[in-house]
């Protein structure tokens, strides 16, 4: 075969249409990955050193190698997505807060070097009367509304007409950095991504405002690509996934296959050794071989990437997020992680607070979806919070975890949790300030407050009026349900639904605490990164993590009250149950998966 192969390249190499490929068997070649009206001229010497350097040459602050292709050569269409929109005020319904600081012309557009600031929600009115130009003015001045999904800071450059014209740097609400070709406001040619510490996310080119072609993505908590980066194809903003290439650490061999989004992996691959490399339009390409069958390898990802409107968001696959649930072994599960982390290389990020808040306002989630998209290290973020959509914000989300616990005997436990003396003299410790808990309150037992009918213990379904009800924590489920407003209501039958949607979309592990044991197996086997060695830590720091989560003071309850408390707990029952079928079959398939 790689006798007949070789004949067979000379014989079309003449005819300059096709490369060929030896690494999986009934490898067939076809056409190169180049435009034949544009060719490349393809490089085989020293591939993976080449790579490598033109890498490191883009991750320089300053211009190494200058080129002049970086301008994009086609007009713009009408369908062009601009960096913001502008008119009168009194034309605009919807404006931006902003403020420019440079020159203006003589109908008060934006004009010279400058710089353009996106003024956030927080900032008051007086405040931003202080700075310079305002958006709300009277219905003849200048307005502006930007392109929210792009989340912009600042926008540096040359601007003409009120719009950036030529090079631009663009400073994102994550700290990260835009550096490109802009034409009439518009990115247009190539462009380059940087996160906070000026590592390399992206180098691709634009199109009319959205990535289009080939271009490299690289992850976000790894400067020096020890993990390898991803080579991908653009068609007007749109991932296409049919066609991604995971070049592993070296740059020498890499893997071709279909983009799972939601899996954050590479599947139906085929592995190959790059021989080639080459430029066009600023932008170092390898060739890519073809294969008449479907692969089979599948890689994971060091990243999750996602596109939309403009923005190409990164997220690494080593941000894990924890939004823990309370009385359901979290305290265990994070002791844990501190002990494992000192091996694995990440850190365990707890937020506390003297209270807990479960919903945040919109702009308030955008800025926390943007700083946990962009940690720059390897992490583990824990909080009380409900689930978050990325997607709704166009970004690629992290990895969740969380724990669930049979609802009724969870809460019995947090209703002796809030009395117990170890942990009203803890709370005082961290929160001085914070009154005791009134005897009365203390000397309360459960089977009491069920019986006579206590508030406290009182659950009335679709019910959200109480600070007592979110204080007890009865609504597992609203933590897996997110921000929606019907979330927030007691064992409610939309909420259990979109509880569910988002385990089985979301939540790489959903860990059950009666089958602990079986909780950590899975976690193994699903993200060893992060908790590979779990249950070997677990044996051996048994005792310390196990005494974390323990309650000695907790009342003895019949079956007959608990059984009158389930009566009104069937919802978040059934999602309990459903949590708990689900980690059965990641169980299964981990095991079957070890004995292949």
């Amino acid at each position: 075969w790689s006798t007949m192969c070789s004949r067979l390249v000379l014989v079309l190499l003449a005819l300059g249409v096709v490369s060929c490929a030896e690494d999986d068997v009934g490898g067939v070649c076809e056409k190169d990955s180049c435009i034949e009206a544009d060719p490349i001229e393809w490089e085989a010497d020293q591939v993976g050193k080449q790579l490598i350097s033109w890498v490191a040459q883009q991750r320089s602050r300053n211009k190494v190698v200058f080129c002049k292709e970086e301008v994009e050569k086609k007009e713009l269409t009408e369908d062009a997505i601009p960096l913001y929109k502008m008119g009168r005020c009194g034309d605009m319904r919807h404006r931006a807060k902003h403020e420019y600081v440079g020159s203006r012309d003589e109908e008060n557009r934006f004009k010279g070097k400058g710089e353009l600031r996106f003024l956030t929600e927080d900032l008051s009115i007086e405040k931003q009367r202080n700075g310079a130009r305002l958006a709300i003015e009277s219905g003849s001045d200048i307005c502006v509304l930007d392109n929210a999904f792009m989340s912009m800071k600042t926008i540096n450059g040359y601007f003409k007409a009120g719009f950036p014209k030529g090079e631009v740097k663009i400073k994102l609400n994550n700290f990260g950095e835009i550096s490109g070709r802009c034409v009439d406001g518009v990115l247009h040619g190539k462009v380059v991504i940087k996160n906070k510490n000026e590592g390399l996310v992206f180098v691709g080119r634009y199109l009319d405002g959205v990535p289009h072609g080939w271009a490299w993505v690289f992850c976000p908590d790894d400067e020096n690509q020890s993990t390898g980066a991803v080579y991908l194809q653009f068609n007007k903003g749109e991932i296409v996934d049919k066609e991604m290439v995971f070049v592993q650490p070296g740059f020498e061999k890499a893997v071709v296959g279909t983009y799972s989004e939601s899996k954050g992996i590479l599947e139906n691959g085929h592995k190959f050794q790059i021989s080639a490399y080459g430029d066009r339009d600023c932008i170092r390409h390898i060739k890519i071989p073809r294969f008449k069958k479907t692969g089979k390898k599948e890689v994971s990802l060091p990243m999750k990437i996602k596109s939309v409107q403009g923005r190409v968001s990164v997220t690494s696959t080593r941000v894990l997020l924890f939004n823990r649930v309370a009385k359901v072994g979290s305290q265990s599960l994070i002791r844990l992680m501190v002990e494992l982390s000192n091996k694995r290389g990440y850190k365990v990020n707890v937020d506390q607070r003297t209270v807990e808040q479960y919903n945040s306002p919109p702009w308030e989630q955008l800025q926390l979806a943007e700083t946990l998209t962009s940690f720059t290290k390897p992490t583990v973020w824990v909080r009380h919070y409900n689930f978050l959509d990325f997607d709704s914000f166009g970004l690629a989300s992290p990895k969740w975890i969380n724990l669930v616990r049979d609802p009724v005997e969870r809460v019995i436990s947090n209703f002796y949790y809030r009395r117990a003396g170890w942990n009203i003299v803890e709370k005082k410790l961290a929160f001085p300030d914070e009154p005791l808990p009134d005897p009365e309150f203390l000397r309360r037992d459960f089977e009491s407050c069920v019986l006579e009918g206590d508030p406290e213990c009182t659950y009335i379904e679709d019910n959200t009026d109480t600070e007592k009800e979110t204080g007890d924590h009865r609504r597992q489920m609203m933590q897996y349900c997110g921000q929606h407003p019907v979330c927030a209501q007691f064992n409610n039958k939309e909420a259990v639904e979109l509880a569910k949607v988002n385990v089985a979309k979301n939540y790489a592990v959903v860990g059950v605490l009666e089958m602990w044991d079986e909780t950590l197996e899975v976690l193994e086997d699903t993200l060893p990164f992060f908790f590979k060695g779990a249950k070997e830590m677990y044996q051996k720091k048994q005792n310390q993590v196990r005494r974390m989560a323990q309650n000695f003071h907790k009342g003895f309850v019949s079956e007959e009250v608990k059984d009158i408390v389930r009566k009104n707990f069937t919802r978040e029952i059934e999602f309990y149950e459903f949590c708990k079928k689900k980690l059965r079959v990641q169980l299964k398939q981990g095991r079957k998966n070890k004995l292949n």
